[in-house]
């Protein structure tokens, strides 16, 4: 599950959604003095992870694409499946990749200013998820990902290499994003 997922499945709250964005960054234990709404973020984001890490969906993904990717196979789905969200947006998330990136946009920057400056992310702002809806931002992302690899990986032009896979890809994506949301209203209602 990449960044467009994990703000879509954070209950419609900037909090939890700053956290589930920021999870990645905070290895371990949780920071006292990270806000109670941002840590229900981070654990919800490693809950969904694993979800998603033992979906046989998310699993039958990767096979379609291990033969090429090998390694690497669960992030390029992670990302692909960010590209077929965008193309579903309504009927995930109730409204058009715009006018949730820019909700999203607009509370994550509030956001920022309660989490500590040394969990502060790289980037500002949430504009660049409507990227997730070309092509070309879906290799922009891939991109970003090789370079902060700690090993050489090259995509190339993964796109054009999982093309012939696409269409299952997107069949996976339909069957496994209903049960993702499930299990975020599940988790998320543990807590209350």
């Amino acid at each position: 599950m990449n960044y467009l997922a994990h703000a879509v499945l954070s209950g419609r709250d900037h909090q939890v959604m700053a956290g589930n964005l920021l999870a990645d960054q905070i290895k371990g234990e949780l920071p006292v003095d990270l806000p109670d709404r941002v840590a229900v973020g981070v654990w919800l984001h490693r809950k969904l992870d694993a979800f998603t890490d033992n979906h046989i969906v998310f699993k039958r993904s990767r096979s379609r694409i291990a033969g090429q990717f090998g390694h690497y196979s669960g992030i390029v789905v992670d990302v692909i499946y960010d590209y077929f969200l965008a193309q579903h947006m309504e009927r995930f998330a109730g409204q058009t990749l715009a006018e949730f990136v820019a909700w999203a946009d607009d509370g994550f920057t509030t956001c920022t200013t309660l989490i500590p400056n040394r969990m502060k992310p790289r980037w500002t702002g949430l504009l660049w998820l409507k990227e997730y809806a070309a092509e070309t931002g879906v290799e922009r992302a891939f991109q970003r990902i090789a370079y902060r690899a700690r090993r050489h990986v090259d995509f190339g032009d993964v796109m054009d290499g999982i093309r012939p896979e696409l269409d299952g890809l997107e069949v996976d994506f339909l069957e496994f994003f209903p049960t993702a949301i499930t299990a975020e209203k599940q988790f998320l209602s543990a807590l209350d």
